[in-house]
């Protein structure tokens, strides 16, 4: 067990060590900018809220991945969401993110925590996400 947690960690740091330039954080559309989307009835069932933590300030492969993550995640929650979405910077609002990162790690960011309506975390999604598993974790696909 110590060893593959040794090896999974030795990797990680290797695959991440590359990614050491600093991008600008993209700025979140204005309510006015966003496209209107449909709310998804089919979002509606046992997940109540949604956070997702990402960072401010990261390197350029690392922003390209947060994008594609974050817009998969509004393509199927719409806009306004259905259900709630919170999104947090874990490096410049650490002290937001800690309750969560305490609950399941941030191996690679960003992250997305599903809630059901008791608040208990029902699942974790990590890196480059995809709109069919976010699909999957809403029981709708």
């Amino acid at each position: 067990m110590k060893r593959s947690v040794l090896l999974l960690s030795t990797f990680l740091a290797i695959g991440l060590s590359g990614c050491k330039r600093e991008a600008p954080a993209a700025k979140a559309p204005s309510t006015a900018e966003r496209p209107a989307a449909k709310k998804n009835p089919s979002t509606a069932g046992a997940i109540a809220r949604i956070v997702f933590v990402d960072k401010e300030k990261c390197c350029a492969c690392t922003r390209d991945r947060t994008d594609k993550s974050w817009k998969a995640l509004t393509d199927v929650v719409g806009y306004p969401p259905v259900p709630d979405v919170e999104r947090i910077h874990m490096d410049s609002q650490a002290d937001r993110a800690e309750p969560y990162k305490k609950q399941r790690p941030i191996m690679v960011p960003p992250a997305i925590y599903f809630f059901d309506r008791q608040g208990k975390l029902v699942e974790v999604l990590q890196g480059e996400v995809k709109a069919k598993q976010i699909r999957k974790v809403l029981g709708a696909g």
